[in-house]
């Protein structure tokens, strides 16, 4: 039985609604990349609420808590849980934007091809690895089974982003499948 683990508060998602007057025939639903919480697309979701959009930014399978629970996450959970958080915005307004960051910009992408959503911004997609190695992250995923993490990989230097300290392999082949 897998121990329980607590979800930082600045890591829970966000739901931000604009100040009134605002427009309430939408919604953004922004998405976290791979590794990382909504904490890491904060102040985005903050400047769209601000600009007058409601903004759900969730916290998406396997992240936010330690990396092993990305490992045991398939990319069907990650796809499903975006799904359903559409689902539940486009009840909720009617109409909904899709953004996301790196994992989440391919997740954004394949909300849009299944879901009837009225946009889509996208910021550095993770449409596909540049290692030559992950295609191959099923097999080695069971002898390999973390690498060098991926966060704080900004070139400022004063820039942190709050992320796995270890990047799991079988999560990596989850992303594959996304893409």
């Amino acid at each position: 039985m897998p121990r329980p683990v607590a979800v930082a508060p600045e890591d829970l998602p966000l739901r931000l609604m604009p100040a009134a007057p605002a427009r309430r025939d939408h919604c953004v639903v922004l998405l976290h990349g791979f590794t990382s919480t909504p904490a890491s697309v904060r102040a985005w979701a903050e400047g769209l609420a601000a600009g007058g959009s409601p903004v759900s930014v969730p916290l998406l399978p396997g992240h936010g808590t330690r990396w092993e629970d990305l490992a045991a996450t398939g990319a069907d959970e990650i796809r499903a849980a975006v799904r359903a958080v559409v689902d539940l915005e486009l009840a909720r307004h009617g109409r909904v934007v899709m953004a996301g960051i790196s994992m989440g910009g391919a997740l954004a992408l394949d909300a849009a091809a299944h879901r009837p959503v009225a946009g889509v911004l996208v910021v550095n997609p993770a449409l596909r690895f540049a290692s030559p190695l992950a295609p191959f992250a099923p097999l080695l995923a069971p002898f390999v089974p973390t690498v060098a993490p991926i966060a704080d990989d900004i070139a400022d230097p004063t820039a942190r982003e709050r992320a796995y300290p270890r990047t799991p392999v079988a999560g990596v082949a989850a992303v594959g499948h996304i893409q």
